[in-house]
């Protein structure tokens, strides 16, 4: 007696199976954010560049927005990039500026904040970017960034008491 799903045996009858899978994700992702921008909601993100065992190189962007009927800040990872051409900030901005816009996303109108770590490159990137910018230090300053700048206006609730000592480093 056979249990569970049945998986398909050929190889590009499961790759069939994932795209499918992920074009709905993605449409789905895709209206959800539409209606959190009709509800007035700002994103804030995530950015990382990351190097594979081959050698290739990827910037992912993590999205963060406060939910429609929770006062919760959702995450919802939109995925790797292969950077193609040269590494540098434009490049890594540009990526990051398709990557939302396939999200339905702008940088200029609906992004208010930015994290990413403190390498070279994107450091340059956080100065070009046209958002607030916060070099990670820790990922876990990016939702005081968040509950200060963002939520904090929407919602009148105590912000996160931060220490000036971690703020000036």
């Amino acid at each position: 007696q056979q249990k569970g799903n049945k998986m398909p045996k050929s190889p590009i009858t499961i790759s069939k199976c994932i795209n499918s899978f992920y074009k709905e994700k993605f449409i789905e992702l895709r209206d959800k954010f539409q209606k959190l921008k009709t509800a007035n909601r700002k994103f804030a993100i995530t950015v990382d560049d990351c190097t594979d065992c081959t050698i290739l190189r990827y910037v992912n962007v993590t999205a963060h927005v406060l939910g429609i009927n929770s006062n919760t800040i959702e995450c919802h990872v939109l995925g790797l990039t292969e950077i193609m051409k040269q590494g540098n900030a434009e490049t890594i901005k540009h990526l990051v500026e398709a990557k939302l816009a396939g999200f339905g996303i702008f940088l200029k109108n609906d992004v208010i904040a930015s994290t990413n770590d403190a390498a070279a490159v994107m450091k340059k990137y956080g100065n070009i970017l046209g958002v607030l910018n916060q070099l990670c230090h820790n990922h876990a300053l990016h939702l005081a960034v968040m509950d200060c700048f963002y939520i904090k206006m929407l919602f009148p609730m105590k912000c996160l008491s931060i220490p000036k000592s971690l703020l000036m480093k």
